[in-house]
């Protein structure tokens, strides 16, 4: 097993191998592997992940090969090649990230105390997705479908069933023979949700300390014999789904299905050419993480990431997308989050630099639509920062305006390639205020 952060690169002895150089890219992993996403909106999702690179292999000497990482985490499989993806940041900022991601924002909630250390960071983190989700969506009860009940009793309960009535009841006897449509537990989704808390169970029961109750519940409303294939089609089918006040279900049951599937990957044969494995998009939820910090911090904002159609009744109309869009009457803050390696090198003979041209132009059209719109107030792009000087990232003016400024920022944290190093939770949250302030004290030159 080849050990690699994210974002990075490592050089590996392969006298005796034969594995020829590849790129993975996302859209060829999924084919097998288990991808799993913090955004709901396929759209999003694509183009969130499309033509990105999750690992590359490249010959540079005779019996010497590199290995590149991209934003993703987790274990894979790919032509022979056994390769884990871990946080280049290491397990805090990544749990800081989740607890945000979950609408956690107190200081003491870990989620690594009791994970072994030879686990599989990105499937824990399903884990701990869905007992969260789990244990919310509980409160309001399990979905449930009208079904019709028969019963045969002293007691009258709906309608008379004539038939058995006529079977059972002449000559007339004191119990009755009704009918009655009653809202009913889906069976085939109390099925599906045991299954996911089995698996989760059997790799480390930690996660269940806080759902006991709900696995106990299940157990006892579960099928006797449950043939899980026929449920996960029948839960994901269920009429139960289509009231309003189950819909965290769906994406629940999302979840479970892969946290079933994930007990089936194994590397397979040496020579198979299929990639398998389970990943994680830390971007994502690295946008996530910065869009519900700002958004905690400036409450009398709005906070959104719209779908903008331009040229709309042109044969060249197109979609844009910010990741983060702060709104005030017709004020705005507008941002976009990259995850990438930001160092603050410039353009040389080494190569373009950290900041990408394609990422530049984007953020000024997104500061460009909303100048159409309105006033903004500010504008850039935000990353977890390996170095920052503010004289360097942050400008007198934008290129659209001399009114606001554009500004390369986001939370300085530094490598964590030693794990003996680890960023505390402090640091952090020192650095998330120190951001915080920054973007405050903009603001009132804006102004």
């Amino acid at each position: 097993m080849i050990k690699i952060n994210d974002n990075s690169f490592i050089e590996i002895d392969q006298k005796s191998s034969r594995i020829q150089d590849f790129d993975l890219y996302f859209e060829d992993f999924i084919k097998n592997g288990n991808f799993f996403s913090f955004f709901n909106d396929d759209e999003k999702i694509l183009s969130k992940n499309t033509k990105n690179p999750i690992i590359s292999l490249r010959t540079i000497e005779e019996n010497k090969k590199q290995i590149t990482s991209g934003n993703y985490i987790g274990k894979i499989s790919y032509n022979g090649l056994e390769v884990e993806i871990n946080s280049r940041f290491g397990k805090k900022f990544l749990e800081r990230m989740l607890n945000f991601a979950n609408d956690v924002f107190v200081d003491d909630v870990s989620i690594y105390q009791d994970v072994k250390k030879e686990s599989n960071i990105s499937e824990f983190i399903l884990f701990y997705i869905f007992v969260q989700k789990l244990e919310k969506s509980f409160l309001i009860g399990l979905p449930k479908n009208y079904q019709s009940k028969k019963y045969n009793d002293l007691r009258f309960k709906g309608n008379i069933d004539m038939v058995e009535f006529i079977k059972h009841n002449i000559p007339l006897k004191a119990k009755v023979a009704t009918k009655t449509r009653e809202q009913i537990e889906d069976v085939h989704i109390i099925n599906v949700l045991y299954k996911a808390l089995e698996v989760i169970e059997k790799k480390n029961s930690n996660f269940l300390k806080n759902v006991k109750h709900i696995k106990t519940y299940l157990v006892q409303n579960k099928s006797e014999h449950c043939f899980i294939k026929e449920s996960l089609n029948k839960a994901f089918s269920s009429k139960a789904l289509r009231n309003q006040n189950y819909q965290n279900y769906k994406e629940l049951l999302k979840y479970a299905k892969m946290i079933i599937e994930s007990q089936n990957f194994t590397s397979k044969n040496k020579n198979d050419q299929k990639s398998y494995g389970f990943i994680v998009n830390v971007a994502e939820l690295f946008e996530i993480y910065m869009s519900k910090l700002l958004r905690n911090n400036f409450e009398e904002y709005m906070l959104d990431s719209p779908k903008l159609e331009i040229y709309k009744n042109s044969f060249y109309k197109r979609y844009i997308i910010p990741d983060i869009v702060l709104s005030k009457d017709d004020a705005f803050m507008v941002f976009d989050t990259k995850y990438k390696r930001m160092k603050m090198e410039g353009r040389s003979q080494n190569g373009m630099g950290d900041l990408d041209r394609n990422d530049l132009f984007q953020i000024h059209t997104y500061m460009g639509y909303y100048q159409k719109i309105g006033k903004v107030l500010l504008g850039g792009l935000l990353y977890p920062m390996q170095e920052f000087e503010k004289e360097k990232c942050h400008s007198e003016n934008s290129i659209l305006s001399d009114e606001y400024q554009f500004i390369v920022d986001g939370i300085f944290l530094k490598d964590c390639q030693n794990p003996d190093k680890e960023i505390t939770l402090e640091y952090i949250i020192q650095k998330e205020a120190q951001f915080i302030e920054r973007i405050k004290e903009l603001l009132k030159q804006s102004f």
